[in-house]
């Protein structure tokens, strides 16, 4: 019966690997499409959410994200997380007092979809809220099915690899400022580690991505987290000239209390 069933598998895997183009780099494919990944991959395949796998967009420590089409030739953006002990490990700390996450912990393969099922609805929440994040399509496990910011021939550009032309620094500084109060007072989240490092410019505007660890206000360290998006945002558009808000200020508006204030 095993080998009946491997057989069985092998069949059901062959078109999609066929399908992955770019597949003789064995070192990228080996990296994130084990076998559990490419059954969820197949399955989004079935469904008709993609059609191909195109070329890796990043890769990191966590995980990787893969542009990929579909069946009407539009383009998409898919993210696979490692199922490893060392992407646990990076989650710990978002996940703990996250009442999403309660009776999950403890389990690598539960507690990554739960974190991938949690970007899914960070990203729904954000894009309800009107903000400019990648649209969420489909999820299953370990991969996530969004929008995909670039075109044919490769990403758009992170922030901290953007050319700013005159003028666009303030503006993009103000846009960000406006996503972070927005998403506190409107999608009830903090994104918690926004930076330039995860802001890409598309269509001359900045779009916030890997909103995977996003906490909502509920969890206890939503106003530390706050702090931190505000202090990144601020630190990096005033090494570009802008003349930036203080953040204590910002933080005050939003929470309230001179407790709260930053250094």
């Amino acid at each position: 019966m095993r080998i009946v069933a491997e057989e069985r598998y092998e069949r059901m895997l062959a078109p999609l690997k066929r399908r992955i183009k770019g597949a003789e780099d064995r070192k990228v494919y080996d990296q994130f499409f084990d076998s559990r990944t490419l059954m969820h991959i197949y399955s989004l395949m079935k469904a008709g959410v993609i059609d191909t796998v195109d070329f890796p967009v990043a890769t990191g420590k966590e995980g990787g994200v893969f542009k990929c089409t579909t069946p009407n030739r539009q383009n998409l953006a898919m993210k696979v997380y490692r199922i490893s002990n060392a992407t646990f490990k990076s989650l710990a700390t978002y996940i703990r007092g996250d009442e999403r996450f309660r009776g999950i912990t403890g389990n690598f393969g539960k507690t990554i979809t739960a974190w991938v099922e949690r970007e899914f609805v960070n990203l729904s929440r954000l894009g309800n809220a009107h903000l400019a994040v990648p649209f969420p399509v489909a999820h299953r496990g370990n991969v996530l099915v969004m929008s995909y910011l670039g075109d044919d021939s490769g990403p758009a550009p992170l922030l901290k690899d953007y050319a700013l032309q005159t003028g666009e620094a303030k503006i993009f500084y103000a846009e960000l400022l406006s996503f972070i109060s927005s998403a506190f007072m409107d999608a009830k989240l903090v994104h918690s580690d926004l930076s330039q490092y995860n802001v890409m410019v598309f269509s001359g505007r900045t779009y916030v991505i890997d909103c995977s660890q996003g906490v909502t206000t509920r969890h206890p360290g939503c106003n530390e987290y706050l702090r931190r998006d505000i202090v990144n945002i601020n630190k990096f558009f005033k090494s570009k000239g802008v003349s930036v808000t203080p953040a204590e200020d910002i933080l005050r508006r939003l929470i309230g209390g001179e407790k709260n204030a930053v250094s």
